[in-house]
């Protein structure tokens, strides 16, 4: 989101009494999507473990690598309970984040990015296998004004 389009939506959450709005009445830009490549079998690979990779692009036009995105993967497939977080780490500005050795099974996946919409997913990591979830955020602006009231 440019500048001026951030602008206008932080504009756009104004009160004129120091309110705080969560949700902006503003569309945000772009979309999420989510797909799994199934990657090749990598020989060398112990047996019961796999790989995870993990690519975040923003969901405009450009399709921008996002940097500095918390990733965390979590041994609950719902992702109701956080306490159940495995690995956690943040993008680089590839925007990629790559897991070795996991041992295969159904895992959680959750994405935090300021300005992002959050996503959680659920995959599988396979035997033997690097396989890679593409993750396209849309942008998600939070509308929080710094409070004026007395």
């Amino acid at each position: 989101m440019g500048a001026g389009a951030l602008a206008a939506a932080v504009a756009a959450c104004a009160r004129r009494r120091g309110e705080v709005e969560l949700g902006c009445p503003v569309q945000p830009a772009g979309f999420t999507a989510v797909s799994l490549r199934l990657g090749r079998a990598v020989g060398d690979s112990p047996q019961g473990l796999g790989t995870l990779v993990v690519v975040l692009t923003s969901g405009t036009a450009d399709a921008a690598p996002i940097r500095v995105a918390s990733v965390t993967l979590h041994a609950d497939t719902t992702l109701q309970d956080r306490s159940t977080a495995i690995r956690s780490t943040q993008t680089g500005a590839d925007g990629v984040v790559r897991w070795d050795s996991l041992p295969v099974g159904h895992y959680g996946v959750s994405v935090r990015r300021i300005g992002y919409a959050w996503l959680r997913q659920s995959v599988v990591v396979r035997d033997g296998y690097a396989d890679t979830l593409n993750v396209r955020l849309r942008q998600d602006p939070a509308c929080l004004m710094e409070s004026n009231a007395t």
